[in-house]
């Protein structure tokens, strides 16, 4: 009995340790990657905008997010929060690197948007569709859903647009200048409110479940350790 014992009990510890070493295998990949895209979509964008992929530094982005954000789902779902977390930190720099493009933008999904069809009310709506399944299938996990409390804050202010059609003419002008011949203001202002109108058909019937998780979160006591 003893000898089976032991024999159990080494066995055990061999399983620990070689969970310890994929664990921490895993965790040192995504690390890695976490950073790589990190540089890769902040200090030298305009490497990879110019040379890596000319002009498709904007659909790269857009990819690396969605494939993030399946990531973190599919992980979430596996109850690996911390990896999930990290991913989720990640899609935080490539959606404020889409904010950056998008401040600096006016025609929403024209031709001479730098950020083209990746602004399209269809393709928002699929990004804001993987991130609600993202947090509302973080159930158990107050980190990754404070991270995508924030993405989700960003991808609104990323969305959100003024109405060019109450500007004074001066101003008007000056803002079409570069947004490509025959380009209006009502073109314009019908993309955002078609945007406005997308996300909010897609959010509302998610509002009570989501208010009850942000409020559990904002009630439950911090994790000490």
């Amino acid at each position: 009995l003893a000898r089976d014992a032991v024999a159990a009990a080494f066995t055990y510890a061999q399983r620990v340790n070689a969970h310890a070493l994929v664990a921490g295998a895993q965790r040192a990949a995504v690390l890695g990657w976490v950073q790589s895209i990190q540089v890769a979509f902040t200090k030298t964008y305009t490497l990879v905008n110019t040379r890596t992929c000319p002009g498709a530094g904007p659909e790269l982005l857009h990819a690396c997010l969605l494939g993030t954000l399946a990531t973190v789902k599919e992980l979430a779902g596996r109850q690996a929060g911390e990896l999930a977390e990290m991913l989720a930190g990640a899609a935080r720099v490539l959606m404020s690197k889409l904010q950056e493009l998008a401040s600096s933008s006016l025609s929403l999904g024209l031709p001479g948007d730098p950020l083209s069809q990746v602004r399209l009310p269809v393709r928002c709506v699929a990004l804001l569709r993987l991130l609600l399944e993202c947090l509302l299938g973080a159930s158990s996990h107050k980190g990754l859903r404070a991270e995508l409390y924030v993405l989700l804050l960003q991808y609104l202010t990323f969305c959100r647009g003024s109405k060019l059609g109450d500007c004074p003419p001066l101003v008007l002008a000056s803002l079409l200048a570069g947004a490509g011949p025959g380009t209006s203001a009502a073109q314009l202002d019908a993309l955002q409110q078609q945007l406005e109108e997308s996300n909010g058909r897609l959010l509302r019937p998610l509002a009570g479940e989501l208010v009850a998780v942000m409020l559990g979160d904002v009630l439950t006591p911090p994790e000490r350790g």
